[in-house]
Order: C-alpha cells, then sequence, then structure tokens
C-alpha cells in the first residue's frame, strides 16, 4: 500500500472537518444585517474546503519518529491551552469562539503527523484564515459600524435628493420626502455580509492559479461588487417607499434581496475570474510522490485520528452552551443593581425558600437571604449580586481557613468555584461566579454572584451531573486534591447544586 500527497490531503480534510463540527453547531448559519460578528459562518464552512485546496501546494511527505513526537507535544499544548482558558474566560471563549484563535495549534497537530515538520508552511494560509472564524478578529469594525451606517444615509440622501422633492435628512440616519420617512439602519447596510463575501472569495483566490496582485484585486472587486449592489438595494427600497408608502411587500423585499445579492455576487465575481487573469490551477508538484505506506505513516494517520477524536470530545459540550453575541457582550452599560433578578421565582417557589431582599443602593450590591425549614433564619443561604470585582472572592476569602474547593464548568458554559472555608468557628461553603446579563436593548453588564451556604446543614447526597460538564470538570480538578477527597468533595458538589438551581441564566 502506498501514502501520498493526495491521500493525506484526504484524510487532512475529513479530520479538519470532524474538529470544526462543535464549533459549527453554535454558530448561526445566517449572515445577520444587525449582527455583522455572524460573518464567521463562512470562514467556518470553507476551512474544510481550503483544506482540500491544499492540494495545489508542493507538498512530498516525509514523516519521521520526531516528527510524531513533535505533533503529540503541539496538541498537548493546544488541550493544556484550552483547558487554562476555558477556565479563566469562562462564558467568553465560546461566545467570543476563542477555539478558533487556538485552531492553527489544531492544524498543526494534525498536518505533522500526516506530511512531516517540513511541510508545515504550506499550511500557513489554511491557519490564518482560519483566525477570522473568530469574531475577536474584526471586532474593532464595530467602532466604525456607526460611521459606515451614515456614510451610506448620505449617499442615499444625495441621490433621493434629485428624484423627490423636499427631501429632508434628520441625522444620523434618516431621509424623509413625501411624507414618509425611512432609516437606513444598520439593518440595512449589512457589513456582516461585506465581510462575508471577502471570506468566501479569499479561499477561492487562494485555488486559483495568478499573480498575487491580481488576486487582491479580485477580491476588492467583490467587496465593491456588494457595496454597490447593497447601496442600490437601499435605494430601491427608499424609493419606492416614499413614492408609493410603506407596505409589507416592500419590507419583504428588503429583507430578502440581500441574501439574493450576496449570492448574485459570488457568481458574477467567479464568471469574471478570468478577466482578472486567474485560471483553475494544475495539481501542485509532489502529487504523484508515493511513498510505500510503512509503521510510521500509518502512525502518523493514527495519531492524527485519535487527536482529531480527543478534541472533538473536548468541544462536545459546546452545542448546549449558551452563545451571546460578541457586539452584545462589547456593548456594556455599568453595573445597576435595581436592573438585577439572579434568583429564578420558580426555582425558589419550587424550593420552598423563602425570600427577604436588601438592595444596598449605596454600594450597588443586591443581598439575597433564602430560607426553609434547613437553612432558617439564623443559617439562611447568604447571595449577594455585585458589580464584577477582581478582588472580591480573595476579600470574600481572607479571615478564613480554605478547606478545599472544586471549579465546575457548567452546561451554559460558565465557570463556577465553590469553596469549603472555617470562618469564626464554622464551616462554610461559598459559591462564586461572573456572569453576563443580558438586556432586551442589546446591551449587557456583567454580574459577579457569590452564595454563602453553612456546610453543616448542606446535604453531601445531592447530585446534579446535569448542571454541569462531568468530563471537563474532571479534568480542570484532575491536580486539585480536594477533587479526591470524599468529605469535600460531597459537600462542595452539593452546595454547587442548591445554588445552581436559583441562579437563573
Amino acid at each position: 500500500m502506498f501514502y501520498d500527497k493526495r491521500k493525506g490531503i484526504v484524510i487532512f480534510t475529513i479530520l479538519v472537518t470532524v474538529a470544526l463540527l462543535n464549533s459549527f453547531f453554535i454558530t448561526p448559519l445566517t449572515i445577520s444585517d444587525s449582527d455583522f460578528s455572524t460573518y464567521i459562518i463562512v470562514p467556518l464552512m470553507l476551512l474544510p474546503l481550503l483544506a482540500l485546496f491544499t492540494l495545489k501546494e508542493r507538498i512530498i511527505p516525509d514523516v519521521r519518529k520526531r516528527d510524531l513526537l513533535t505533533g503529540a507535544a503541539v496538541f498537548a499544548l493546544l488541550v493544556l491551552i484550552t483547558i487554562y482558558l476555558r477556565v479563566n474566560l469562562s462564558y467568553l471563549f465560546t461566545s467570543l469562539h476563542i477555539d478558533m484563535l487556538l485552531f492553527p495549534m489544531m492544524i498543526a497537530a494534525l498536518a505533522i503527523p500526516l506530511f512531516g515538520v517540513r511541510n508545515i508552511s504550506r499550511f500557513k494560509v489554511l491557519s490564518v484564515y482560519a483566525l477570522f472564524a473568530s469574531p475577536v478578529v474584526l471586532l474593532w469594525l464595530s467602532s466604525v459600524n456607526s460611521g459606515f451606517v451614515i456614510g451610506n444615509t448620505l449617499v442615499i440622501y444625495g441621490i433621493v435628493g434629485h428624484i423627490f422633492h423636499n427631501v429632508g435628512y434628520t441625522a444620523p440616519i434618516t431621509i424623509t420626502a413625501n411624507s414618509y420617512s425611512v432609516g437606513i439602519g444598520s439593518t440595512c447596510v449589512g457589513i456582516g455580509v461585506l465581510v462575508g463575501i471577502v471570506m468566501f472569495l479569499v479561499p477561492v483566490a487562494y485555488l486559483y492559479d495568478g499573480r498575487l496582485s491580481r488576486k487582491a484585486l479580485w477580491v476588492a472587486s467583490g467587496f465593491a461588487l456588494v457595496l454597490g449592489l447593497n447601496i442600490l438595494r437601499m435605494l430601491g427600497i427608499a424609493i419606492a417607499w416614499f413614492a408609493y408608502g410603506p407596505s409589507n411587500a416592500i419590507l419583504t423585499i428588503h429583507l430578502f434581496a440581500g441574501v439574493l445579492l450576496f449570492y448574485l455576487s459570488i457568481i458574477i465575481m467567479l464568471l469574471l475570474s478570468g478577466r482578472f487573469g486567474l485560471r483553475f490551477p494544475a495539481e501542485g508538484k509532489g502529487g504523484k510522490a508515493r511513498i510505500r505506506m510503512g509503521g510510521v505513516y500509518k502512525a502518523g494517520i493514527a495519531l492524527a485520528i485519535a487527536f482529531t477524536i480527543i478534541y472533538f470530545m473536548l468541544s462536545s459540550d459546546y452545542p448546549s452552551v449558551s452563545i451571546i453575541s460578541p457586539l452584545v457582550l462589547y456593548n456594556q452599560v455599568g453595573f445597576n443593581a435595581s436592573n438585577i433578578n439572579p434568583v429564578s421565582g420558580a426555582a425558589v417557589n419550587q424550593s420552598g425558600l423563602g425570600e427577604v431582599a436588601i438592595q444596598n443602593n449605596e454600594e450597588n450590591n443586591l443581598y439575597i437571604e433564602l430560607t426553609n425549614s434547613t437553612f432558617n433564619a439564623s443559617a439562611p443561604i447568604a447571595m449577594l449580586v455585585m458589580p464584577k470585582s477582581s478582588g472580591e472572592t480573595a476579600a470574600l476569602l481572607r479571615n478564613s481557613t480554605l478547606l478545599g474547593s472544586m471549579t465546575f464548568l457548567g452546561n451554559a458554559g460558565n465557570v463556577q468555584t465553590v469553596y469549603m472555608v472555617a470562618s469564626a468557628g464554622r464551616s462554610l461553603l461559598l459559591y462564586a461566579e461572573t456572569i453576563p446579563y443580558v438586556f432586551p436593548n442589546g446591551t449587557s453588564t456583567v454580574a459577579s454572584i457569590y452564595a454563602v451556604l453553612p456546610a453543616n446543614r448542606t446535604s453531601s447526597g445531592i447530585r446534579c451531573y446535569q448542571s454541569y460538564d462531568v468530563p471537563y470538570t474532571a479534568l480542570i480538578n484532575a491536580l486539585n486534591p480536594d477533587a479526591y477527597n470524599a468529605t469535600a468533595n460531597s459537600r462542595i458538589i452539593g452546595a454547587y447544586c442548591i445554588v445552581r438551581r436559583l441562579v437563573s441564566r
């Protein structure tokens, strides 16, 4: 049996596709006009195709035993960094798709045992492209989006002024004519579609043969085409709106025209590629070099498959996490305790807990006492909701003796820590979590939530495995001796399960 570049690339493409599945499942399948960060679905979908396009590269597999060790070392480092960042970034890890910022390491971990270290440079385009599947790379566009919207509004206003009389402009985005008004908002401009067309054309440009300058011009022309067609879309809607008045038909056309123009632009640019001196490539050199499938190559394939299975399992909780738009996280407002309701009324009623809430307006904190037959007035569950503070947990633990702790990765993607402490002659359990609180108007704030429970009243028999990712939590606590202490472990898990029923998402 022989091994060559073509077999290796097919295997590589399949493994890349499997590794991306869980990230794909948590990504919206359409590009939203109002949330440009949704463009990331395009690079996510095209990454496997771009992996297949590396067939054009000059690759002659050259795998040696030390390459297997190098690939294993890269993958081990990727796993450690992923665990570390998931704990430290909590909900930000999945909402910002930090996994895709790390994906170049996964590409290297697969490519090295399949093709050898000497060929790793052949995958640099794929690695750089993977970074754009994280909205973090282009999040800065949110700061220029309003200016872009205003610029488009002024363009439409200037053109409409030559068609209708008594046209008026009200800053920043409103145009009036014939007693009708139309707002050119972010849902009209669709900056995500503009980014999406670039993300689509880049892999195709990579596949084509031609000078780099001609490829860049082709991609830039695709961007300009979408921009121009989008202006025509807005202009057509504005003219119809002012001429015939608002109607559901116009709104329907507005809703679907953006998607149609996106696909039309792709077709036009593919048809015009020859005019830019781009042509479909012949197979890259090295494609016919065949190597006998020895033990090292078989081991490399087996290792790459094993890496993919492990990576898939590490990300298997992604479909259950709560994803928050990066734009909502970016659009933060100040914490206000009067607007926060961290306790689910249904959970409180079902648990038979009485609630006494005290808001401290001066410190902008919310203090809540919860009682029932077990946690009475002299030993209640005490909850504190406050603005995020990096030093608050340390302050709460300062005058206590730490008896143990465990960190949990909740099913929603948030990280929680429960500490068992001795304070003033009593044994207490402290639950700590930082969560984003999203408001209906598209803004958010960040709240730190703490809960204190008396350890002697917290049942050690409570279990709630459905509330957190058990395998990942085990990995996080693998080097934590408290995870293996039956007494501390049972009390900590009991406290965790009780509070998890109270904290709303």
